[in-house]
This record gives C-alpha cells, sequence and structure tokens, in this order.
C-alpha cells in the first residue's frame, strides 16, 4: 500500500495513524502561521478551521469513533483542507517549514464491492457454521 492509500478495511488504528498523520500537519503549519505576518482575515479563517479540527479530535478520538468510516472519511478531508491551508499560506508569501500531505487515494468502485464481498462471505460462512 502506497503512503495515503486508504486500507482495505478501517480499523480504529488506521483512523488514528491518519489523525495522528494529520494534527503533525496541521501543529507545524500552525506554528508558522503563528510566527509569521499574514492578513487578519487569513487569520481569522485558519482560526476557524483550527477550531474545527481540535473539535473534531475531541468528539471522534475514542475507539469506538475512530472504528466508523466517517471519522476515517472527516480526517481524510481534513488532509486535503490543511495542505489547501498551506497553499494558501504560501500565495501570501508564508514559508511552511514541511512538506505538503501526500493525497490520499480514492476507493474505486471494484475495491468497495470486494470489501462488500469479503464481508459477504464471511457472514455466510459465520452463518452456515453456526447452523451445523
Amino acid at each position: 500500500m502506497a503512503a495515503g492509500d486508504p486500507p482495505f478495511l478501517v480499523m480504529p488504528g488506521d483512523t488514528l495513524a491518519e489523525m495522528d498523520t494529520v494534527n503533525a500537519a496541521i501543529e507545524m503549519l500552525a506554528w508558522d502561521i503563528q510566527h509569521s505576518k499574514v492578513n487578519e482575515k487569513f487569520l481569522k479563517g485558519w482560526s476557524i478551521f483550527y477550531t474545527n479540527w481540535k473539535k473534531f479530535l475531541k468528539d471522534e478520538g475514542g475507539w469506538i469513533d475512530r472504528g466508523t468510516s466517517g471519522a476515517w472519511n472527516k480526517t481524510r478531508e481534513y488532509r486535503e483542507y490543511v495542505n489547501r491551508w498551506r497553499a494558501k499560506f504560501q500565495e501570501f508569501g508564508g514559508l511552511p517549514s514541511d512538506i505538503a500531505l501526500i493525497p490520499t487515494a480514492k476507493r474505486t468502485a471494484l475495491e468497495k464491492f470486494g470489501l462488500y464481498a469479503v464481508i459477504g462471505a464471511g457472514a455466510v460462512v459465520a452463518w452456515s457454521l453456526w447452523r451445523r
């Protein structure tokens, strides 16, 4: 699996690792922005983004929450957002001290079908073993 590719089946640890990666990028960019001179409008927008990210981490940081595809997908969205904020920061003359995150790959229809096929086959096998 290449960097940034989604796991075939999302587990809470996968989501936590993605959250940690995105959080590190956001915190580094926050430091860069804090120690630079950017316009007030940019700073206000960044502050809202940063607050929303911290709220998301708090609300979706539990083990059960991280086991849902919603937490995984939202974290992937934040990965894309931080790259956009980084690019906008550079447009305003900022110098980020890290590299941009690798964009995540989207699952193809075939991969989604494969996941459901595996889950369905597992359910059939479990049901047949239970009936014995």
